[in-house]
């Protein structure tokens, strides 16, 4: 669940309750804010997102894999599956805006698509990313049916696989961002509080 519903309410509820409003009508208003700010708007962003994502990825560079594309020789928007390893394309200057998706190749919130029931992607017949199965071939409709079924357990799967994005933040932040000073030592501290949980 986002945030651990349920924990995050208690402090809004608490504090709603001690300036006299009925528990029960405090519950109800964080569960609808909650519901509005936390579920809502991702379910009705994702056609956004899945838009531009897929318009990025078809319009990627001949010879870049769909796993790790290269757009527009990378100037503003870059992919990476692995941070610390290196923001393909090497050598290239990303100067002013920069755009990065973190994105896992075994991760099927990234791969679903309702394009799996009729199209083959690319990424079947390419080089496999890092965690997937190179013995994966595309069905019309069970390709589909097999990434729909991944999507409920997509974070429940270890740290840089599937859904679950964790260090991965601390490295692509710093190269977004590119904050003045941050030494190696700190980005590693910083890796190691996020992979023990903060």
């Amino acid at each position: 669940m986002p945030g651990g519903l349920g924990v995050v309410e208690a402090g809004p509820i608490a504090r709603l309750a001690a300036a006299g409003i009925p528990q029960d009508q405090a519950v109800a208003a964080v569960l609808i804010q909650r519901f509005f700010t936390a579920y809502l708007l991702p379910v009705w962003d994702w056609g956004k997102f899945h838009a531009l994502f897929g318009d990025f990825r078809d319009h990627r560079q001949p010879g870049s894999p769909e796993v790790q594309p290269v757009y527009q020789d990378g100037q503003i928007v870059r992919f990476t599956n692995d941070p610390p390893a290196g923001i393909p394309p090497d050598g290239q200057p990303w100067n002013g805006t920069r755009v990065l998706y973190l994105m896992h190749p075994s991760d099927p919130v990234v791969w679903w698509s309702p394009d799996l029931i009729f199209r083959e992607p690319d990424w079947i017949s390419q080089p496999p990313g890092r965690d997937v199965l190179g013995a994966m071939f595309w069905v019309p409709f069970v390709t589909f049916w097999l990434v729909t079924a991944d999507l409920p357990f997509a974070a429940s799967v270890p740290a840089g696989h599937g859904h679950v994005y964790t260090t991965e933040f601390a490295d692509g932040w710093n190269a977004v961002l590119r904050p003045a000073g941050i030494t190696p030592a700190e980005l590693a501290t910083l890796r190691g509080m996020i992979a023990n949980g903060g």
